[in-house]
This record gives C-alpha cells, structure tokens and sequence, in this order.
C-alpha cells in the first residue's frame, strides 16, 4: 500500500517543491493550506503522517494541530512531522509536548526526512519510537555521516 502524507503549509511553492520529492520517492500526498483544511483532509483521507509547517494558520498552528492529529481517531491518529524555519529551543519543545514525532528546520535534508517518514509509516500510530539525540532531528544525532551530502529542500 502506498504510504500517504498530507502536507500542510501555506506557501503553494513549497508545497509543491515537497510533493514532488515525495511522489517522485513513493509517497501520495495530500496537500493543505491551513490547519482548517489539514484537520479536514485528515479526517477524510487518514494518512499515515502529517509533514506540517510550524507556523500554519488556523488553529494556532502546528502545535495544536499535531495534538488533535494525534489523538484524532477520525485523523487516523496520524504521525506529526514539524518543519520550521526558526530554531527555537521554546518552539520545538512545545511541538514535541503536542505530539510532534519529528521537529526540522527548513531546509530539511531530505534523505533523512524520506527515512524518519518511512520509519513513521512502519512504526504506525500507535507505536513509541526512540527520541531523536540532538534538536530540530538534526542528521547528526546518530553520528556522522558517511553518506555523501544528501539534497536539501
């Protein structure tokens, strides 16, 4: 089965930037402007994970939005991906304490969002996954790479 994304940010071009990654990468995506539309397609479409910007309008945000997708059986209690483009120790922990499973600045690195998606996917929505080491799911948290340096979006 094809694992489903629903992608939440407000700017249409780096929506588009992200859908094209993750298609080309196995992924169907659902796209969403705001957390109003988000919850909607959510609760319609049950994808597997949520890769929402910080600071969506609607709702307060990213921080309420990740909560209720968390506990949402409607949303299909989706995995929360964050992304920012600030890197404020306040602004990921009150992600996390919403139930963001991941917090990235922007730009991510997109091996390791295509890998912690995959893995988000496989654990399903109820499984407790290891925290990541370092903040904002830096790619050095589990050591440094030996990998040649990946695209980032």
């Amino acid at each position: 089965m094809t694992p489903r994304v629903l992608l939440v940010d407000a700017d249409a071009e780096t929506r588009t930037i992200l859908r094209t990654a993750l298609e080309y990468f196995g992924f169907a995506v659902i796209e969403a402007a705001d957390a109003d539309a988000a919850l909607l397609a959510a609760r319609r479409e049950a994808p597997d994970v949520v890769v929402t910007e910080l600071w969506v309008a609607g709702a307060r945000g990213a921080c309420v939005l990740a909560a209720v997708l968390r506990h949402d059986d409607r949303a299909h209690r989706a995995r929360v991906v964050v992304l920012t483009t600030r890197s404020q120790q306040g602004d990921y922990d009150a992600a996390r304490r919403a139930g963001a499973d991941r917090v990235y600045t922007k730009p991510v690195d997109l091996t390791t969002l295509l890998a912690d998606l995959r893995a988000l996917v496989r654990a399903g929505p109820n499984r407790t996954l290891a925290p990541f080491g370092l903040p904002w799911g830096s790619a050095r948290a589990n050591g440094p790479s030996r990998e040649a340096p990946s695209p980032r979006l």
